[in-house]
C-alpha cells in the first residue's frame, strides 16, 4: 500500500512541475533554460538528502550501464516536455498524452524485466490510446 501513497504524492508534484513550467514558458523562458535550472537545484537537492541520510554514493558496477540511457532518457524527455507545454494550449493536454508512456513502461517491462501482462492492462493501454486520441483531436 505504501507505493500508492508515494505516487499519489508524486501526481501532485508531477502537476505541480507542469503547471511551473508552462508558467516559465509564458514569461519567455526557452526549455533548455527551464531544464538546466530544474535539473541542477533538483541535483543539489538531492545531494543533500543523501548526504543528511548518508547513501552510499558508490555506483554499482552492473547498474553502471543503466545511467546513461537513463541521462539521455530524462535529456530527451524533460527537453520534449517543455517544447510541448511551451506550444501547447494547456499543459494538461501534453500531460495526458505524456500518459501514454504508461503502457509503453508496461509494455517494455513485460518484454524485458519480467513484467506481468494480462487483459486489463492491455485494455487499459487501448483505453489510454483512446484517451489519448481523443485529446488530441479535440479543438
Amino acid at each position: 500500500m505504501i507505493w500508492q501513497i508515494y505516487a499519489l504524492l508524486s501526481l501532485f508534484g508531477v502537476a505541480g512541475i507542469h503547471i511551473f513550467m508552462k508558467a516559465l514558458s509564458l514569461d519567455g523562458v526557452s526549455a533548455l533554460i527551464i531544464n538546466f535550472y530544474v535539473f541542477t537545484f533538483t541535483a543539489i537537492c538531492f545531494f543533500i538528502a543523501a548526504l543528511v541520510q548518508k547513501d552510499d554514493f558508490t555506483i554499482i558496477t552492473k547498474s553502471s550501464l543503466f545511467y546513461f540511457p537513463l541521462v539521455i532518457a530524462a535529456i530527451f524527455a524533460n527537453y520534449f516536455f517543455v517544447k510541448a507545454v511551451e506550444t501547447a494550449p494547456n499543459a494538461g493536454y501534453v500531460t495526458a498524452i505524456g500518459a501514454g508512456s504508461i503502457f509503453v513502461v508496461v509494455f517494455v517491462s513485460y518484454l524485458f524485466l519480467d513484467g506481468t501482462m494480462n487483459f486489463y492492462k492491455i485494455l487499459g493501454g487501448i483505453l489510454i490510446a483512446g484517451g489519448i486520441a481523443l485529446i488530441s483531436l479535440s479543438k
